[in-house]
């Protein structure tokens, strides 16, 4: 398996200044975690490997907040992801295993990851599995185009959960047709869920509820037609067009923001 590395990391102080042992452990849990970041801890083989002893104390108390050890037991580096792929897509097939890995651990979130955004380079070409997987499709998953509609349920009920919105428990005929169509009307599943994902992070107390209607904001709605996808996604339910109608001046000093991922950091 290829990874990306930081040749900098020689030049960092912090890692200039671990013993000699706890930088070989460094570069063998990088080496030895899976394709999320979560190593099943192994003490005793990572002292092999590395030729002295190492204790989890001591790797804890050198690594604090770069290595955390998870419910499960695992432990995770922290900004391994965020070094390894900078953004996620279900789009993208090498993606595919990591955003579901992320998912099993509970660590989606945690992984400050964007997820539905495009990565800047070519999908991963299908596996002899994958084609293997796919020849076995039944026609009426060839006639979906092969969406993955567990994976599409999935991410809708993590983004519902983070904003305290309703989960859906399947994506129905009705559910999938309508998806399909709102993904179909000149916008890629990319940039559908990056309009969703954006949106939901500012809806107004009336989209969240706390109203007499005690209406909120939920995923058919979203997929619904056109036009209920419009207003959404034109913010008709965030906090920001609320303000715009108590205040006629156009807001001033907008901007976008980057963050830069750095392995392991």
């Amino acid at each position: 398996m290829k990874r990306f590395t930081e040749t900098e990391k020689w030049s960092d102080p912090w890692f200039r200044k671990l013993p000699t042992k706890l930088k070989c452990f460094w570069l063998y849990i990088l080496d030895q975690c899976d394709c999320a970041g979560a190593w099943d801890s192994d003490i005793e083989s990572a002292s092999f490997h590395i030729g002295e002893s190492i204790t989890e104390n001591e790797v804890m108390d050198s690594f604090n907040g770069r290595i955390i050890i998870l419910d499960c037991g695992k432990w995770w580096v922290t900004k391994f992801c965020a070094y390894q792929y900078k953004s996620l897509s279900w789009e993208c097939i090498p993606h595919k295993q990591v955003i579901e890995r992320l998912s099993s651990l509970g660590l989606l979130e945690e992984s400050s990851l964007p997820t539905i955004v495009p990565v800047g380079y070519a999908k991963g070409s299908p596996t002899l599995k994958d084609k293997d997987k796919d020849k076995d499709k039944d026609k009426e998953g060839e006639s979906e185009g092969k969406l993955d509609w567990e994976a599409i349920l999935a991410h809708w009920n993590m983004l519902a959960k983070k904003h305290g919105l309703p989960g859906i428990s399947k994506m129905t005929d009705d559910r999938k047709k309508k998806y399909k169509t709102r993904t179909g009307q000149g916008k890629t599943q990319d940039e559908f869920w990056r309009v969703v994902e954006r949106e939901l992070g500012r809806l107004n107390d009336f989209a969240r509820g706390d109203s007499d209607r005690s209406w909120i904001m939920n995923f058919d709605f979203i997929i619904r037609s056109e036009a209920s996808f419009t207003k959404f996604s034109e913010g008709a339910y965030s906090e920001k067009k609320a303000a715009i109608k108590t205040n006629t001046r156009p807001p001033k000093n907008l901007g976008a923001q980057t963050e830069k991922g750095v392995e392991g950091k």
